[in-house]
């Protein structure tokens, strides 16, 4: 998995084509079971952590209404 947590970086997810952009943030269960079966399934996975990425988090609340609602998955 590729870790992206950089300001900027949101929306796009520099995994190359098809990867997979889950938007998350630490002590999530939700997030911690989602990316423990990603990994398994060995698809390309781009991580934007929405508490130390301002656009990340952005991109979380235009798609839940305002809310930080994780894990958001998005493909690119």
């Amino acid at each position: 998995m590729t870790s992206d947590t950089t300001a900027g970086t949101a929306g796009g997810s520099g995994g190359g084509p098809g990867a997979i952009d889950v938007y998350w943030r630490p002590h999530c269960g939700f997030c911690s079971r989602l990316l423990a079966k990603l990994e398994d399934t060995g698809l390309p996975v781009v991580l934007h952590a929405i508490w130390q990425d301002p656009d990340a988090a952005a991109v979380v609340r235009a798609a839940a209404n305002g809310n930080e609602t994780v894990p958001t998955v998005g493909l690119d």
